[in-house]
């Protein structure tokens, strides 16, 4: 290698200056990082598209985000959903003593009507789905989910119930 001429104390004075230039990027990325998350809105929701099938169905898309530890709350949806995890980590908890199931990103999971569920943003990360559903026209408007207080189960404890929503039949 040649000497350009550049002394030790010159060469040990720029190692330094670089360490802390790493350190900086260092800092910089982790506040960028922190700044993400700062940004998340809780319950993001932003609708896509909304269409009536023939027989009255409603189809719609929306695409949704939870922030870390951010949870839907216990509910039901009135219709067939399928979603894809686009970014993050989620765990769907069914409750009566159901194993919880976890969803990360790139994966995807269908939820069938009437299926009572809590879904948690259990990563670090801001979780973002995308969803499509297919419901009854009394969901149009993106009106499919039901809020309850917790599970349903059967009298053992041990097995979800499924609801049914009596005013969209």
């Amino acid at each position: 290698m040649r000497n350009l001429g550049i002394s030790a104390e010159v060469k040990k004075s720029t190692r330094g200056v670089m360490k802390w230039l790493g350190l900086a990027g260092l800092v910089a990325g982790t506040l960028s990082a922190a700044s993400a998350q700062a940004q998340c809105t809780p319950g993001g929701f932003n609708p896509i598209a909304t269409a009536s099938l023939p027989d009255g169905e409603v189809v719609e898309q929306y695409t949704f985000t939870l922030c870390p530890g951010e949870e839907t709350g216990w509910h039901y949806h009135q219709g067939n959903i399928w979603v894809v995890v686009i970014s993050g980590t989620l765990t769907e908890d069914r409750g009566c003593n159901q194993p919880l199931e976890v969803h990360n990103a790139g994966t995807a999971f269908a939820e069938l009507p009437g299926v009572v569920h809590n879904v948690t943003n259990s990563g670090n990360a801001i979780a973002t789905v995308a969803v499509q559903g297919v419901g009854p026209s009394c969901t149009a408007g993106f009106n499919d989910l039901v809020p309850l207080n917790g599970p349903v189960c059967d009298k053992s404890g041990n097995n979800p119930k499924r609801v049914k929503d009596p005013d969209c039949q």
